[in-house]
């Protein structure tokens, strides 16, 4: 099912859902899962996209599946001058 990415906006595709969890792979950024609950919490967030998809390529090297939930996530801050 056609989707956007989480990380960087672009279109991506939902391939499964297992419980709170949603599977997405976006062209982009890779193949990752992300929280539902997550997801509801910190709508009008926006993540880090550089760091995000170093954690996704970091887990896939390492042999294991990328999880984007509250201890994984990293948010764009802004800083003042």
């Amino acid at each position: 099912m056609k989707c956007m990415c989480w990380i960087c906006w672009e279109n991506a595709e939902r391939r499964t859902l297992a419980g709170d969890w949603v599977n997405i792979k976006c062209d982009a950024c890779g193949r990752y899962f992300i929280s539902r609950e997550f997801m509801r919490e910190n709508k009008g967030k926006t993540l880090d996209v550089e760091a995000m998809r170093y954690l996704i390529s970091d887990a896939m090297s390492a042999g294991v599946s990328p999880t984007i939930g509250n201890g994984t996530a990293r948010f764009v801050t802004s800083r003042k001058c």
